[in-house]
């Protein structure tokens, strides 16, 4: 039987055949297949899709590395702020700790605009004497006169005022390591740290617990003026007795109390106060003078750098001086009538200069504007600020 007769024979051959070819597709199963144009797109649409998926994921990545580094930002804000909320809580614990520790006294009430100087020391060292002295008072008769007597004359703060000063108050203070005073408390029964400064006199040596107080003082940053009074008897008796100069007694006392410890130290004589010392304290606890001419030739300059610009004309000071800017010179008449002659300094930073000890710049003109002061800086930070009070008819 031939090809031809053996399909004849198989009639449904042919067709089942077919089907298999039909069902079988392009190729076998079973032969390596090659991308058809569906599985090429549908290859293409799947990468477009993870691209994409892909970008959205870094954009989410970005947005969410921003959102963490402004995260990390304010939450380290918030930290900073609540060390310095703990640093200003501490800072306002100690204020009232100190406070309490060291509370104003009643008697103490004026502070703001006022400088207070306390007077301290052991009785009969001239306290009281010494405090007539700086006020120019030399007769028991005058007005506000401080008792003066060989005994404690001082049970209770006094305040004594210049003469025309009203801004200036020298308080008369009983003496440390009493019965009424005890050396652990002085300070602050006292109200010491309210002072602007502390005159401490002697007429001796120093005693342990008058070094025990200036030590407190200084510890605390108080400016402590040491004041040997009665220096003149020392050096009139010694003459006497020993034939011995006045210069040297006077170096011999010094060399005694500096021993001690003795920075500020001034020898005076209360009842001489154009001798010794004297002048020295009153220029070093007050603005410093120096005597010189008149102002009858005072006018107002043409041109001038800025700062000495708006320094010009008349200015009040807080201790009752007046002061008169007359291109670099200040005419300064203080309230006991003398008057004085400051040359004033500028700085190639534009800073002027009174004296060494205390400057002003454009800054300060500036707030003089706002605040009707003018606040000197002072060049040391054991000094107080120097105050000047606008006058009337400037023109700020």
């Amino acid at each position: 039987m031939d090809a031809d007769e053996w399909v004849a024979s198989r009639p449904d051959m042919a067709t089942e055949t077919q089907e298999f070819i039909n069902t079988r597709g392009h190729r076998p199963a079973h032969a390596p297949a090659g991308p058809e144009d569906e599985e090429r797109e549908r290859l293409l649409h799947l990468a477009e899709e993870v691209s994409q998926l892909r970008k959205n994921f870094e954009v989410d990545q970005q947005l969410l590395g921003c959102e963490r580094a402004e995260l990390s930002r304010r939450e380290a804000e918030i930290v900073a702020r609540e060390l310095a909320l703990e640093e200003e809580e501490d800072y306002l614990e100690q204020c009232l700790d100190l406070r309490r520790d060291y509370p104003q006294p009643a008697w103490l009430t004026s502070l703001a605009y006022t400088l207070n100087v306390a007077v301290i020391g052991n009785s009969g060292v001239g306290k009281s004497l010494l405090i007539n002295a700086l006020r120019g008072l030399s007769e028991s008769t005058a007005s506000n006169w401080a008792p003066v007597g060989v005994n404690e004359t001082t049970f209770e703060p006094t305040s004594y005022m210049f003469p025309g000063h009203p801004g200036v108050r020298l308080w008369d203070l009983p003496g440390a390591g009493t019965v009424m005073f005890r050396r652990e408390t002085y300070i602050k029964d006292m109200g010491l740290r309210y002072f602007d400064f502390c005159l401490l006199v002697t007429a001796h040596r120093f005693t342990q617990t008058e070094d025990e107080v200036i030590e407190e003082l200084r510890e605390h940053g108080v400016p402590v003026f040491l004041v040997r009074t009665k220096v003149d008897m020392d050096v009139w008796n010694n003459e006497r007795d020993n034939g011995t100069p006045h210069n040297e007694t006077l170096a011999l006392i010094r060399r005694d109390l500096q021993a001690q410890g003795g920075e500020r130290l001034y020898l005076v004589a209360s009842t001489r106060p154009d001798l010794f010392e004297f002048q020295d304290l009153v220029d070093d606890v007050f603005p410093r003078f120096r005597p010189t001419v008149g102002i009858d030739e005072w006018a107002l300059p043409t041109v001038l750098p800025m700062v000495l610009s708006g320094l010009q004309g008349v200015w009040n000071g807080t201790n009752g001086s007046r002061y008169i800017v007359h291109e670099r010179n200040v005419h300064v008449t203080d309230a006991f009538g003398r008057t004085a002659v400051v040359s004033l300094g500028q700085g190639d930073d534009g800073r002027v200069w009174w004296g060494a000890r205390w400057w002003v710049n454009s800054e300060s003109i500036a707030r003089c504007a706002q605040y009707r002061q003018l606040c000197w800086t002072p060049a040391d930070s054991q000094l107080q600020p120097f105050v000047w009070l606008s006058a009337q008819g400037r023109g700020f």
